[in-house]
């Protein structure tokens, strides 16, 4: 997952240049940080990225449709979208989807962690396992957006063995290992304002590195070199 607003360093940048791992480029909103779409497309290209996060609006389901429809005109050839599905009830999140999905440009559905603080905490859960297998869509892949609160929701999730989840990014294993906190043993902490500014000690690093050991295990995923 490359964040749009740490392109602005070239470090960051050359970084994402390097290597062919499938790269998603969010669109910055869970940051706060909106970005335009022609910088979004001008990062994509630079970064050869394979998927572009569409536009949303946190938890807000028409504002979120609207935005999708308007960015349909910026739609090029070569990249994948990601729409997101947002809302603050399971009707104006099937609402989203369906919306998102009729617009024909969109191969994933993003099931962002929001809904699980906004609707109930294993929402996503729920929606993977008894709501989408119902659904008629086109959408190729699910995508869940970030990590929320409930630290062993990826384990959930993972034992769903549901073949169109494709995954879900984080930097919750770092955030808690930063601060020498455990997955299995500590409640979630949220980062810090500085957290992207961070160069972590080589002790800060081990225990970032056992967090994402335990996290790839419990999204039964290979684990971390």
């Amino acid at each position: 997952m490359v964040l749009p607003h740490l392109c602005r360093s070239e470090k960051y940048l050359n970084h994402y240049k390097g290597g062919h791992d499938f790269k998603i480029l969010d669109n910055g909103v869970a940051e706060g940080l909106p970005t335009d779409p022609a910088l979004l497309f001008q990062y994509a290209q630079e970064l050869s990225v394979h998927e572009l996060v569409v536009p949303d609006v946190m938890g807000d389901c028409d504002a979120t449709i609207d935005l999708a429809l308007d960015f349909k005109k910026h739609v090029r050839p070569g990249f994948q979208y990601m729409g997101v599905a947002q809302g603050k009830s399971l009707a104006e999140v099937i609402k989203c989807a369906t919306a998102l999905d009729k617009m024909g440009y969109m191969s994933t559905l993003g099931i962002p962690r929001v809904l699980n603080r906004v609707i109930h905490k294993a929402f996503r859960q729920s929606f993977l396992e008894n709501v989408l297998p119902r659904q008629v869509f086109d959408f190729v892949d699910y995508h869940c957006l970030g990590t929320s609160e409930w630290t062993r929701e990826v384990k959930a999730l993972a034992d769903l063995n549901n073949p169109k989840l494709r995954g879900i990014d984080t930097s919750l294993p770092c955030v808690m290992g930063l601060i020498d906190r455990r997955l299995d043993e500590h409640e979630y902490v949220g980062r810090t304002g500085d957290f992207f500014g961070i160069i972590p000690t080589d002790w800060q690093f081990q225990q970032c590195h056992r967090n994402c050991s335990l996290f790839l295990e419990w999204a039964k995923a290979p684990s971390v070199g």
